[in-house]
């Protein structure tokens, strides 16, 4: 084997190598619970600084996560074609394309999840650091050619967020309005109802006027599940749900999806969604996704 030949194998080896890295990087960033990196950003700050730096702008991170990929599988597409030139076209490209697959996306994700938890701080230096290099790109690219296509009513940064409502609170007069922004940037656990309070109803229940008129729920809600109490498939209003009894058979077409979100999750970005959803009620879950609220 000559030393061209060699060179190009370990560069083929090295570049598979980056491709796997990429691939595993995006599992560790985007595919975890986020609740557990949240978690874990509270427990280290120091260690997990560029982690947090990274998740704060997402898009930019993903855009160089998958510039990172696409660098090395074109090396490795061009370090293999050279070093199958005795091969058809046809055949050398089935043969790179497989292993980029099976070594670059597929081993990285499926065999790579167990620890991808214990990584994410390791693997969050790296890519802060690449970002960091390729800052003046990545940001090009997300500004101006991914950002006209989000939805504006969906876009708006942690220090946006943070002006307006000390804004609000600084020019709103009504007590009660001035009480509401103030949680704003609280957690969805400190102020959800705790599920113990909820009222949960089997969705095959039957129901009569008199039962459903003894029903008090806490948040003018009745959460309804099929078969356990942990598989919630909607909720309904009381006054709904004394219209279904006109037309039993179709309970469910008076029954309202749910959004399913962290503990986390703020109550600014809950009502973003809640809006852009048109949606009321939101079943909260811990880091384990246990319904707690």
């Amino acid at each position: 084997m000559e030393v061209s030949q060699i060179l190009l194998v370990i560069i083929s080896i090295l570049s598979i190598a980056g491709s796997a890295f990429s691939s595993f990087s995006e599992l560790s960033l985007f595919i975890v619970d986020k609740v557990k990196l949240h978690k874990l950003m509270t427990k280290d700050k120091k260690k997990s600084r560029y982690l947090k730096k990274l998740l704060e702008n997402h898009r930019e991170t993903l855009i160089t996560i998958l510039f990172i990929n696409l660098l090395f599988n074109t090396v490795i597409s061009i370090s293999m074609s050279s070093l199958l030139t005795s091969l058809n076209i046809i055949l050398s490209t089935i043969i790179i394309s497989f292993t980029i697959l099976i070594l670059g996306e597929i081993l990285p994700k499926i065999g790579g999840y167990s620890i991808a938890e214990r990584m994410v701080l390791t693997i969050s230096k790296i890519v802060y650091t690449i970002n960091l290099i390729g800052k003046p790109m990545f940001k090009f690219v997300d500004e101006k050619i991914i950002l006209p296509f989000v939805r504006p009513t969906r876009y708006i940064s942690k220090r946006e967020k943070a002006e307006l409502i000390e804004v609000l609170k600084r020019n709103t007069k009504n007590p009660k309005l001035k009480k509401f922004i103030q949680i704003l940037d609280f957690d969805v656990k400190d102020i959800m109802i705790p599920i113990n309070d909820v009222i949960l109803m089997n969705i095959h229940t039957k129901l009569t006027v008199e039962e459903i008129k003894k029903i008090k729920p806490t948040l003018g809600y009745v959460l309804f599940y099929e078969n356990s109490k942990t598989n919630i498939i909607g909720a309904s209003q009381i006054g709904k749900l004394l219209s279904s009894l006109e037309n039993p058979k179709n309970l469910i077409e008076y029954i309202e999806p749910v959004i399913f979100v962290p503990e986390t999750k703020k109550i600014y970005d809950l009502f973003i969604e809640f809006k852009n959803k048109k949606l009321m009620v939101s079943v909260v879950v811990d880091e384990y996704g246990n319904i707690i609220g």
